[in-house]
């Protein structure tokens, strides 16, 4: 659905993504890493571990855990 995220050899993908919409990255700590408005982000130079994923789509904002490994 709209906001949904999914990783695949190293670039994160939002479904729904568009030229209004942007994701912001942060560490599990709520430490700022990068904004991102591309619908699909490469992730590779993140160190391994779990990020939080800010979503922003017009009127819908949500917030998802990945884990890079």
């Amino acid at each position: 659905g709209l906001g949904d995220v999914y990783k695949r050899q190293g670039m994160l993908y939002v479904e729904g993504m568009n030229a209004s919409g942007k994701l912001d990255i942060y560490d599990i700590t709520g430490k700022y890493i990068e904004t991102s408005t591309l619908a699909a982000t490469n992730v590779t130079d993140l160190a391994n571990g779990c990020y939080l994923v800010r979503i922003s789509l017009g009127n819908t904002i949500k917030t998802v855990k990945f884990i890079k490994r």
